[in-house]
């Protein structure tokens, strides 16, 4: 539970995808899925659907979607289990109520549904279906943001008519990009219309000015009838052309560089499209502006610190002794004290009021920073920890205002942060306590590896590192060993894993966490009661996922099949048949990448591990035939060649290899011959 603090110093930005709070469908909510003894509800999938990050919003991934809630259940029931009720969870659930309902005001009850409440969305969506309809919208979470802007355009249709009269006359005209200059020298204006008819530059050009005019704008030289119709009438002057205009006393030169199509045409729909831009417009201030609004709208004043204060820190960080404090100095030593976070105040200072009561401290920063991963201190002084604080309690209030603190899925919203935390506060359980290894095993594996590894710490902090040494098939770590060290003459098993296990950690630890996942889904099993997800794969099958790999490969979906063989190494790492195979295929999708260097230590890595191997001998020859194609490492090839040769000698391959070693002792020259008498033939 060490970690549950720091939790907090997860970004707003990587909490957007948790705040959030959805209606449920109109029907009553059902059970489709029933993992050990939790249950999954429909609306749990559509409060997952609209608040997650993609793929699981998009349409078809509800199988995804549902797995990735079944996952979470499972995790927490075993976090239940081997943490015990976990109180500091619970307790840190309130304490970060604030930041919750901050999100959800910003980013669901603004962002998503534009200042109206769930309901209200549900009650407009449920009159007007047919409408929806039309867009293949058949629940609100489909077109959540149609149905908040045509709310808003019902209830400002005035100002959304006039909006689109004057934007008509803007989209729909033409423009162009103009040089001009006015004067009232005739000597001037002609030495202008040199310049541009001989191309000139035009920065020599005392009054030379270059603007953008549109043909919906009667503004600055427009307002003259000729001027405009030289420049947008029948007769237009074309790109490139000038024209010289006398107007009364003035000259004005005008030469056209650009000319643009009006943005949009008068279409049938053209006032549709306005409509649309204009509840954009509407939807983008009001996100960009709730900071500023809520500012307002509680009077909030950042609070200047006192003078004694303000005198004590000048003395404290004055740079010699021939500076004299003044009062000049003030603001920016208040400002310093602001950006100083470092610098001790009383915990009760009051950073920030409210109608002048205070509703920020000291203290309320202090504790912020203390939870932050140390890196991210530097960046946050006084003053902008005390905004980010200050965001989340405005929005917060603004939230409870509204009533989003007592909304029907705010049960959900909590219920998804505790997940997280009680699959956080496990991992760290277990790996702080050696992933269900005894002490002494542990210990043991410390005083004869461990500490070969970690010279200069104690067992206690890398208990859980000996954990996955524990938990790691010998074959594993030989095969991450080779595929290092090839040419390696090491034997010794224990100094294998010492050469390679922090390089290796985070592979073998994924291993680890593949095969416990397995564990906990037969101790907690899944029951699928909606149809609609059936059949459902077996996530951990290494059949299944053998034959799924080779089907996409077979699709030319390399990196799926890369991905899918590096999960049966995982589940599949105490079957040798299983795992060689998955090597072998990782060698082959490697060289069809063109990564043939990597192509080329797992296939050396194979030999090395199970030189006797089912597929032994293709193996040998295609590590042989890319050292020679590839790597142009011919030494390399005709070794393994030749080691070919002696192993394999009835090998169907063995008249190819015969040929090969000829032709690398040959320096290239057979296959040079070779590919002449081809040319000749043709």
């Amino acid at each position: 539970m060490k970690k549950i603090s720091t939790l907090l110093a997860l970004s707003a930005a990587s909490l957007v995808g948790i705040f959030a709070a959805c209606s449920s469908s109109e029907n009553s909510d059902k059970i489709i899925a029933e993992v050990g003894a939790e249950k999954i509800y429909q609306s749990d999938l559509e409060f997952l659907k609209r608040t997650a990050p993609h793929p699981y919003a998009m349409p078809g991934q509800e199988g995804a979607a549902l797995e990735n809630i079944i996952e979470s259940r499972v995790i927490y029931q075993a976090g239940k289990e081997i943490l015990g009720d976990e109180q500091k969870i619970e307790n840190r659930l309130l304490e970060l109520e604030e930041r919750f309902l901050s999100q959800m005001y910003q980013e669901i009850f603004l962002g998503q549904n534009l200042g109206f409440t769930d309901e209200k969305l549900q009650a407009f969506f449920n009159r007007n279906k047919k409408i929806f309809a039309a867009d293949s919208c058949k629940e609100l979470n489909d077109c959540r943001d149609a149905v908040a802007k045509k709310i808003y355009l019902s209830e400002n249709a005035e100002a959304a008519k006039n909006y689109v009269e004057a934007q008509k006359l803007i989209v729909t005209a033409p423009s162009l990009n103009l040089g001009f200059v006015e004067t009232q020298d005739s000597a001037e204006a002609k030495n202008v219309e040199k310049t541009f008819r001989e191309k000139l530059s035009l920065f020599a050009l005392p009054h030379f000015q270059q603007e953008d005019f549109s043909a919906s704008s009667r503004e600055g030289i427009l307002k003259n009838d000729t001027i405009f119709q030289l420049l947008f009438g029948k007769d237009s002057i074309a790109v490139d052309d000038f024209r010289s205009v006398r107007i009364g006393d003035k000259f004005i030169v005008m030469k056209v560089f650009l000319r643009r199509a009006p943005e949009l045409k008068a279409t049938d729909n053209l006032d549709s499209i306005l409509r649309n831009r204009f509840a954009d417009e509407y939807a983008e201030k009001l996100v960009n502006n709730s900071e500023k609004n809520l500012l307002e709208k509680f009077a909030i004043r950042f609070v200047d610190f006192s003078k004694e204060e303000v005198q004590k820190y000048f003395e404290s960080h004055k740079k010699s002794a021939d500076e004299i404090w003044n009062d000049s100095l003030a603001e920016k030593v208040q400002w310093a004290i602001w950006q100083d976070a470092e610098y001790p105040l009383d915990s009760m200072t009051v950073l920030v009021t409210s109608n002048d009561k205070p509703i920020l401290f000291e203290k309320d920063v202090k504790q912020m920073r203390s939870e932050m991963p140390p890196r991210f201190r530097l960046e946050y002084g006084r003053r902008r920890s005390a905004s980010v604080l200050l965001n989340w309690k405005l929005q917060a209030t603004a939230a409870r205002e509204v009533g989003l603190d007592k909304s029907p899925m705010t049960a959900k919203l909590r219920n998804s942060i505790k997940l997280r935390f009680y699959r956080s506060a496990l991992l760290d359980h277990l790996g702080d306590t050696g992933y269900l290894i005894s002490e002494d095993t542990l210990k043991a594996i410390f005083d004869r590896i461990g500490s070969k590894i970690y010279p200069e710490k104690k067992f206690e902090s890398v208990r859980g590192k000996m954990g996955i040494i524990a938990h790691t098939p010998d074959n594993i770590f030989r095969y991450e060993f080779y595929k290092r060290y090839p040419n390696s003459t090491v034997t010794d098993l224990d100094s294998m894993k010492v050469a390679v296990f922090l390089s290796a950690m985070n592979d073998l630890t994924r291993n680890w966490f593949e095969n416990f996942r397995r564990d906990l889904y037969q101790k907690y099993p899944v029951k699928i009661l909606d149809s609609a997800f059936l059949p459902r794969r077996d996530l951990f099958s290494t059949s299944d996922l053998i034959a799924f790999a080779d089907s996409i490969h077979q699709a030319h979906n390399l990196n799926g099949a890369y991905l899918n063989w590096v999960r049966v190494i995982s589940l599949g790492e105490n079957n040798d048949s299983i795992l060689s195979r998955a090597v072998y295929e990782l060698a082959i999708i490697d060289f069809e990448n063109a990564r043939y260097k990597d192509s080329d230590a797992e296939l050396a890595a194979y030999l090395r591990v199970w030189p006797n191997g089912e597929k032994a001998e293709k193996v040998l020859f295609s590590r042989a035939f890319q050292a020679r194609e590839n790597l142009k490492e011919d030494s390399l090839a005709l070794a393994l060649f030749q080691e070919f040769k002696t192993k394999y000698p009835k090998s169907d391959l063995i008249e190819s290899v015969d040929w090969l070693i000829k032709d690398i002792q040959s320096g290239g020259k057979l296959s040079e011959d070779l590919l002449k008498k081809i040319e000749e033939q043709e």
